[in-house]
């Protein structure tokens, strides 16, 4: 597990907010290194995510890719 830098909690997923249409899921690595969205809402697929820390709901990444090295642990 990564750990939050803004509250310093571990974490194992990233909340993730779909800005283009209204839409919250859950971002995960799966255990075979793939990622997946847990959709809590059923809309249209959007494109433009913002992530955050499903703990203390701090934005932490932008875009995927930087959302995934975290997860990973690739990246603090």
């Amino acid at each position: 597990m990564v750990k939050c830098p803004e509250c310093g909690e571990e974490i194992d997923y990233l909340t993730a907010f779909n800005t283009s249409v209204p839409q919250v899921s859950n971002f995960f690595i799966k255990a075979d290194g793939e990622t997946e969205y847990e959709y809590f809402e059923t809309s249209e697929e959007g494109t433009d995510y913002h992530y955050y820390c499903p703990k203390c709901n701090a934005f932490l990444f932008g875009n995927e890719e930087d959302a995934e090295r975290f997860l990973k642990g690739e990246v603090e």
